[in-house]
């Protein structure tokens, strides 16, 4: 049920020239935004390494305990 309702979109896509345009640029852009989410999440890691390297003796007390703390990457 649920591919029909895709199906679905899909040809309303198809009949709208606009939403056609908008729906291709979407395509087209998708393998940047892939590689800007990469370059994100690359960040991310470094500075959760970064973190770790630079505060690993910070005292859990407050906001900081066994959940949320630089002792560890995640």
């Amino acid at each position: 049920m649920r591919i029909l309702r895709i199906l679905r979109v899909l040809r309303i896509i198809r009949r709208f020239q606009k939403l056609q345009i908008i729906f291709e640029t979407i395509m087209d852009s998708l393998p940047s935004m892939l590689s800007l989410g990469g370059l994100l999440l690359l960040f991310l890691v470094l500075f959760s390494i970064v973190g770790m390297q630079v505060f690993p003796f910070v005292r859990m007390d407050g906001e900081l305990n066994k959940h949320v703390n630089f002792q560890h990457f995640t």
